[in-house]
């Protein structure tokens, strides 16, 4: 397995070093955990803790010179965001009150069914996961301000406050490995933001990108690697697997992924032995959550971090940057000189709701780069596609209803039409004019009458 797994990490804390030493291959073999630290001293515990972070203690009862109990009481004095787990070899009720009355997240007694200490381990490390990314975002480390790894972020072009907030709050979840849902229209830039997340968590496995739709009924396989030597999950091993388009599972996918959820094992044939995976899930759908209302227990499963990525039309005043940007690439692309935008055109763009968010915006932007010949980049190509989609949307669509028995003059509807434009373009007369099919100079001259 590549990575390490937790981030911070599990500290084993027993006076048997033969335990700890067994019990630290069993953890790496069947849960996937690589990243432990031991310690055959309770005495050495709260400095080894001052010293460093730490995901979960999971803490001998018995032992020389300090009892479990009493360093449980010491760790949750001084550290009691830190879930602690105890193990005993004895099972007595009455020890295993006392723990869970000091704080203990968990106790477990060795000689019982491994697979259930193993499971509460994995909760533990879960449970830490979450309660580190709620003191983030509680205190203060959302803001209104670009994000502190910029380096991550750098192919999403804005500067809405909206996206920054999005970019602190993956900042803040990027260590852990609680699953992540980017719901938003196509084109909005959720596979951009899954990678930033991915970058930013600094993990050491793949990022990969697995679109639901190309599979079907056959995405288990395709994760497990049935059909072929290597599937997603080995391919994302320590690192980021994202799950494109959550609105395509089959109820096949959906329990399969549900279950792989709660527990991160996987086979490559049927029958054959588990294995942990210890990357990151990350998933996106195109549409409303309402409509994928039967996915309920999967939902569920990416309720913690379900992030809103705001259209084009939400965040209009990325426009300029979009522009620039895109000018940018269409004139490497096509091995042109960066061509000059009229000052105008940021002003027709502002008048268009963009359905098609920033894809619809870069191909306008390439189409018009690839017909410019020289000087001030024209808009025709940025005219027509807009004018085009508006009158198909707005033709049967009045401008105002009128109810009344007078109906409005011609030139109370034209005056109407003259204010409507005018908000539309914040008063830019050339957009104006093209907006309503007659000259500058007509605009001008209603604009002026009075």
């Amino acid at each position: 397995m590549s990575g390490v797994f937790p981030v911070n990490p599990v500290l084993l804390v027993d006076d048997d070093e033969v335990w700890l030493r067994s019990l630290s291959v069993l953890l790496k073999r069947k849960v996937g955990i690589t990243n432990i630290v031991t310690c055959s001293d309770p005495l050495e515990v709260m400095p080894m803790l001052a010293a460093r972070a730490v995901s979960i203690v999971l803490l001998d009862f018995t032992m020389p010179g300090l009892m479990g109990d009493q360093v449980l009481v010491k760790i949750k004095n001084e550290f009691p965001e830190i879930p602690v787990i105890l193990l005993t070899g004895s099972d007595q009720v009455d020890i295993a009150v006392k723990c869970m009355q000091r704080g203990a997240f968990d106790y477990f007694v060795k000689s019982h069914d491994v697979d259930r200490i193993l499971s509460g381990i994995q909760r533990a490390i879960h449970m830490h996961d979450i309660m580190h990314e709620n003191r983030l975002l509680n205190s203060g480390f959302l803001n209104d301000s670009g994000p502190d790894k910029a380096d991550a972020f750098e192919g999403m072009w804005t500067r809405s406050f909206r996206m920054f907030r999005i970019f602190r709050y993956l900042e803040a979840v990027a260590s852990s490995s609680v699953p992540v849902l980017f719901i938003g229209e196509p084109s909005t830039g959720k596979s951009t933001l899954a990678k930033a997340l991915h970058a930013t968590g600094e993990k050491s496995g793949n990022f990969i990108h697995c679109r639901i739709a190309d599979h079907g009924d056959f995405l288990p396989d395709a994760l497990c690697g049935r059909k072929h030597n290597s599937g997603f999950l080995d391919q994302s091993e320590g690192g980021t697997l994202y799950l494109d388009g959550i609105e395509h599972l089959s109820r096949l996918g959906e329990d399969f992924l549900c279950d792989l959820i709660d527990s991160p094992q996987f086979t490559t044939e049927p029958g054959g032995k588990p294995r942990w995976f210890t990357g990151r899930i990350a998933a996106s759908t195109s549409v409303d959550l309402d409509s994928i209302s039967g996915m309920k227990r999967l939902l569920v499963k990416f309720s913690s971090h379900a992030i809103q990525v705001p259209s084009l039309r939400e965040r209009r005043e990325d426009l300029p940057v979009l522009l620039d940007c895109l000018l940018d690439e269409a004139a490497h692309i096509y091995k042109k000189s960066r061509p000059t935008p009229p000052p105008e055109l940021i002003t027709l763009l502002g008048t268009y709701n963009f359905p098609g968010n920033i894809g619809e915006l870069r191909k306008m932007v390439l189409d018009a780069v690839i017909a410019h010949a020289g000087g001030i980049l024209s808009m025709d190509i940025f005219r027509e596609r807009i004018f085009n989609h508006q009158s198909g949307e707005d033709s049967n669509v009045p401008l105002a209803q009128f109810t009344g028995p007078r109906l409005p003059t011609l030139a109370e509807v034209q005056d109407i039409l003259i204010n409507e434009a005018y908000r539309r373009t914040q008063g830019n007369q050339g957009v104006m004019a093209n907006m309503l099919g007659i000259t500058r100079t007509a605009i001008n001259k209603r604009l002026n009458k009075d």
